[in-house]
């Protein structure tokens, strides 16, 4: 085997290997004195469901422009398709006038959110999270093994 087609094969298994171990976290500001949440917790939060957090109410906040965290939102978060979840979040603002969870492009939009709302939640890439230091980790919500 030459040298160029050992670097060849080496580069296409590369994004693999980067890509290993990555980490979808919920997230909070650091001024929220809760720790943990459980799944079901998270879950009721995205559908608009009140929650509370070490006596807060939990606002949830969406991270819309990463199409793999989408996916991943609604296969590991709240467990439903893009549709019946949309459903069901409008069925809960007609009937009891709770507010949808917003939607941010961008992870500094979504961290100025967090920052703005004592214990609201959102989730990012633990390498997004890691980077601000004003946001703590609450749990992680998907591991790529």
């Amino acid at each position: 085997m030459s040298f160029r087609t050992l670097l060849v094969c080496l580069l296409i298994l590369l994004p693999g290997v980067v890509a290993a171990g990555q980490q979808l976290v919920l997230v909070s500001a650091n001024e929220c004195p809760a720790t943990e949440i459980s799944m079901l917790d998270v879950r009721k939060a995205y559908l608009g469901i009140g929650v509370e957090l070490s006596g807060y109410p939990v606002r949830a906040f969406r991270l819309l422009g990463d199409e793999t965290v989408v996916q991943l939102f609604f296969q590991n978060i709240v467990a439903m398709s893009e549709k019946s979840y949309e459903r069901r979040v409008l069925s809960l603002v007609l009937k009891y006038g709770t507010p949808r969870p917003r939607g941010f492009d961008s992870v500094n939009e979504l961290a100025a959110a967090l920052r703005s709302r004592k214990c609201s939640i959102g989730y990012m890439w633990r390498r997004d999270a890691d980077s601000l230091s004003d946001l703590q980790i609450i749990k992680v919500l998907w591991q790529q093994n």
